[in-house]
């Protein structure tokens, strides 16, 4: 094959790949998320561990905001994986692993602190005082709304981490589980009332939960099935297609390289959290005027090339809250930064934001767009798509993305409680009248692909334009978005067609 028919053959490749984080990202991280990184593989595992480890590490900043948009904000991230079963979403459990020994120190502290209460309580020579809340990092996805708010009111910034979509779905679902509003108002920091037995009604004034969670097309469609879903926007979205490929998992029983990295991240963000709860006041943050002029600049260019496109009006939340995401993750790499270099988090006043973690942030916050602008084609919105129900949405999302037999289709059907007679009469039908399906012969089946060309999703190409621009090409300030480059589409310094690459 010539050297110009592999060229042709990667640039298709790269075009159907939604964008795998920037390496230049991983260059420029704090020492101990760089580390766990450089032990896992530059496919997707060190994009689905960063996904996953951002917002536990924002659940150790309790105590830090910043002023954006007339409000003070705080640190919490909401992040999700999507892939198929078996793709490699597994590596999103270092992000958890990372907190594991905060979330066990909080527990014994609190263990503690219940006991000390507990003997004033039988004492009748002091008063016992006010229950002690119950700390803790982590909060389960398995819980009922009214658990949920009782959490948040003892730990505000507490994080969801799950593995599973599912999970969340299942609890959604249940009349005693139904928080999407809590969520909802969360993420924007908004005060949620906690009514509980035999207690005055409290209000928590701020709360900041994190979000983590991981799942299949299917199961992420049971929890956000379009793009009108408040949730949607709020979510950072990671979303790959990965044919699985076998790994011997035999190794020695010794530490790895990757445990090491691991436990040493996890003693950082332990010392993170327990400087931050020497502060009396809260650590603000503040943004050189570079970091707050590429930020306008990009949004505000993005922007009008979507008002000038056919972009879903539902979709600028999504541009709005990627501005805000890019600023929460450059603070939390920020205040990663300044801890390893052995500053102290409980004495500075305030601390400034500049380009190298206002980089990160926007090539992040901007990368995860572009992977919410895809799931939205894939979505869709022609009339056909939106004739069907939120369940049959679910069964096609769940539906292979390659061929299929028609007993496959039953059997996920089946998984999904719908019954294997309804599972063929859906694929039947919505090959003969809508052009979802396509039949490749008798019994074997395949989805019509939903525009997965990069150049064929509104809005990715001016996302990509901007990552160019601001960090790919030599033109002038940070920020400046030269005119001849309003079309969107400039050239790509990287040759990645997603722009997420170096």
């Amino acid at each position: 094959m010539n050297n110009t028919a592999e060229k042709d053959k990667k640039g298709k490749k790269d075009k159907k790949d939604t964008g795998r984080i920037s390496g230049r990202v991983y260059d420029l991280l704090p020492n101990p998320l760089r580390d766990v990184a450089r032990q896992l593989d530059e496919d997707h595992e060190r994009d689905v561990f960063l996904t996953g480890a951002l917002p536990t590490v924002a659940g150790a900043l309790p105590n830090v905001q910043f002023r954006y948009g007339g409000h003070w904000q705080s640190l919490n991230l909401y992040t999700g994986v999507v892939a198929p079963a078996g793709a490699g979403k597994g590596k999103m459990r270092y992000g958890r692993k990372i907190g594991r020994p905060l979330n066990e120190h909080l527990h014994e502290r609190t263990r503690k602190a219940r006991e000390k209460w507990r003997e004033r309580k039988e004492s009748e020579e002091q008063e016992a005082g006010p229950k002690p809340p119950y700390k803790r990092l982590f909060f389960s996805a398995d819980t009922s709304a009214a658990e949920l708010k009782s959490n948040l009111a003892d730990s505000p910034h507490g994080v969801i981490f799950d593995t599973e979509f599912k999970t969340l779905s299942t609890v959604l679902e249940q009349e005693w589980g139904q928080f999407r509003d809590v969520l909802l108002k969360s993420f924007q920091n908004e005060p949620v009332e906690v009514d509980r037995k035999q207690e005055e009604p409290k209000l928590v004034e701020h709360p900041a939960p994190s979000v983590a969670v991981s799942g299949t097309p299917g199961t992420f469609s049971e929890v956000i099935s379009d793009t009108e879903d408040g949730l949607f926007s709020r979510f950072a979205l990671y979303r790959f297609d990965e044919q699985p490929e076998w790994k011997s998992q035999f190794g020695s029983v010794e530490p790895s390289a990757l445990d090491h990295a691991v436990e040493d991240a996890a003693e950082a963000l332990k010392g993170m959290y327990q400087q931050q709860q020497g502060r009396v006041d809260t650590l603000y943050i503040t943004f050189t005027d570079r970091v707050q002029r590429a930020v306008n600049q990009a949004c505000s260019f993005v922007m009008r090339d979507w008002r000038s496109g056919n972009v879903r009006p539902e979709l600028y939340s999504s541009l709005k809250r990627a501005a805000v995401r890019a600023l929460r993750i450059a603070s939390i790499t920020r205040l990663v930064r300044h801890y390893d270099q052995g500053k102290n988090l409980s004495g500075s006043e305030r601390i400034e934001v500049g380009m190298k973690d206002g980089e990160i942030g926007l090539r992040l916050a901007f990368t995860y767009l572009i992977h919410s602008l895809h799931i939205a084609a894939e979505f869709g919105s022609e009339s056909d798509k939106s004739e069907l129900d939120r369940r049959q949405r679910q069964f096609l999302t769940a539906l292979p993305a390659g061929e299929f037999e028609t007993s496959d289709a039953k059997e996920i059907g089946e998984e999904m409680g719908v019954h294997k007679r309804t599972a063929r009469r859906w694929v039947k039908r919505w090959w003969k009248e809508t052009g979802l399906i396509e039949k490749v012969e008798h019994g074997t089946w395949k989805k019509t692909p939903d525009d997965p060309d990069t150049e064929n999703v509104p809005g990715v190409l001016s996302v990509l334009s901007v990552l160019s621009v601001l960090f790919d090409q030599e033109l002038g300030s940070i920020g400046e978005i030269p005119s001849t480059h309003s079309d969107g589409a400039p050239a790509n310094r990287s040759g990645n067609a997603t722009g997420a690459g170096q």
